[in-house]
């Protein structure tokens, strides 16, 4: 079972697109809008940004 950080990190993956560096570019959903600068999830294991 995985636990709520590596969702919150399988969720991220899937929301946007990155690049080479593992940086988001763009929103993962048609019209392919920029992604946000940054993007905060939060869990009660810990955080990603």
């Amino acid at each position: 079972m995985l636990i709520d950080l590596e969702l919150l990190k399988l969720y991220v993956n899937v929301l946007f697109k990155h690049n080479t560096e593992n940086r988001i570019t763009v929103v993962y959903e048609s019209p392919y809008e920029d992604a946000p600068r940054i993007f905060v999830g939060a869990t009660n294991i810990g955080n990603t940004v």
